[in-house]
């Protein structure tokens, strides 16, 4: 790119400053309403998809002036270097190689005298390997058990890419995915939006939607309950729509000071409030629970027999027996 191929150096561009101003002043709806023939002369049709750009904010000027620009600024010549696998990457000095992901491995493409399409067949390898083994209930969770969902965290095209991705191959999907389930986390929150969510955050909303189980833990502490109401809330209404099966498994009581009256009265109201979704074993105040995040051990590697891990191991078999 010299000074004389810069886009806003150009004349195109200049020309398209004007054609924004005009065009400022006008509507899609008018624009429509002036030429009856819009959409065919602002789409295009090819292999079986079609772009329309008819409802942009668009006329034959600006059209002209887009097409000037790309011819002024040197576009096809960028592309035939981006597909020889030249470095047009000028930021990093390196080759735009994605293009290699979407071409056949029959075909070459080299960069610095490399051929990297066995570099690129070598990683569809390792994908396809992936999925196979995830489709066959050899791919497992921290579980153990086979993982029978997966969860797309993204938004804009990191999101839409994938979703209409699936979607487009919709039949393959409910052919091959018989015991796998595909979400998206971008696409859940859209729909979540539309709620007036209590005060909890976005996190702890999407991390309800994606979950099977819910564990409430609340501290043995003055104004503990008083949480409870917004995350039940929350609950019903996930369960309502997004989220039919997350099932409440219970209630854990933490930071439980058996030495206290407050404490004491805290733990009866709690057990008042949700019976026996309360489980039995309380996680009690403790030195050793405190001290081992310090150390980036978990209590059972940190002090194993300490009170606090055995009450871990004795929640973890009441858990074990709801689930």
């Amino acid at each position: 790119m010299t000074a004389e191929t810069y886009g806003p150096r150009t004349a195109a561009w200049q020309e398209l400053v004007e054609c924004a101003r005009t065009l400022g002043r006008s509507s899609i709806k008018a624009l429509f309403a002036a030429d009856a023939k819009r959409f065919e002369r602002f789409s295009l049709d090819a292999e079986g998809i079609v772009l329309d750009f008819s409802r942009q904010l668009l006329d034959a000027r600006a059209l002209e002036s887009l097409l000037a620009l790309a011819e002024q600024s040197e576009v096809p010549r960028w592309i035939e270097l981006m597909f020889g696998g030249h470095p047009v990457n000028n930021t990093e000095d390196r080759p735009a190689l994605h293009v290699a992901l979407r071409r056949p491995a029959k075909l070459p493409l080299f960069a610095y005298g490399e051929d990297v399409m066995p570099l690129v067949e070598g990683e569809r390898a390792k994908m396809r390997a992936l999925a196979e083994a995830l489709h066959g209930g050899k791919l497992r969770g921290y579980t153990g058990k086979p993982i029978t969902d997966l969860v797309n965290v993204g938004i804009g095209g990191s999101d839409l890419g994938i979703v209409m991705a699936v979607q487009a191959l919709t039949l393959m999907v409910v052919y091959v995915l018989t015991t796998v389930s595909v979400q998206f986390l971008g696409f859940l929150i859209s729909r979540l939006v539309d709620y007036e969510w209590p005060t909890l955050g976005l996190m702890t909303v999407n991390s309800l939607v994606a979950a099977t189980h819910l564990l409430v833990p609340i501290q043995s502490s003055y104004f503990a309950l008083e949480g409870t109401d917004d995350l039940l809330e929350t609950y019903e209404k996930i369960r309502a729509r997004p989220n039919p099966d997350l099932q409440f498994l219970g209630v854990v009581i933490t930071l439980h000071d058996r030495r206290t009256v407050l404490s004491r009265d805290i733990q009866r109201q709690i057990r008042e409030v949700f019976g026996e979704k309360v489980f039995r074993t309380m996680i009690s105040k403790s030195v050793r629970l405190e001290e081992s995040p310090a150390y980036k051990q978990s209590i059972f590697a940190f002090a194993p027999n300490s009170s606090g891990a055995n009450e871990y191991y004795s929640l973890s078999e009441e858990v074990m027996g709801r689930v």
